[in-house]
């Protein structure tokens, strides 16, 4: 009986939690997710090197690097209308992000 309540136990903790599509930081919701997989066939290191530059900036709280890459990453001559509205979508949320963490 004890060794059943035990499995029960340890199973319900070994679940993996399932991943929000967007990362939650001071109120704001940043979409991530949605920004990888807009960009995930895009062509050129460029594009991938920029991607991968704002989602390490947003994640350590770098926000005025993070604008300026993504800045750069929608400034690329060679996006499509999805890849276009999803970065605008993100520099919003970042700015929101840079703005409540200057208020704290």
């Amino acid at each position: 009986m004890t060794m059943a309540a035990g499995c029960l136990v340890l199973g319900e903790g070994c679940k993996k939690q399932e991943k929000s599509p967007e990362r939650q930081k001071l109120g704001v919701r940043v979409s991530i997710t949605e920004l990888r997989e807009a960009f995930k066939n895009a062509p050129g290191n460029e594009t991938q090197a920029w991607l991968s530059e704002a989602v390490v900036a947003v994640r350590y709280g770098q926000y005025t690097n993070a604008l300026a890459t993504l800045q750069k990453l929608a400034s690329h001559p060679g996006l499509n209308a999805e890849q276009k509205k999803v970065t605008s979508k993100v520099i919003s949320q970042v700015e929101k992000l840079a703005a409540n963490s200057q208020a704290k």
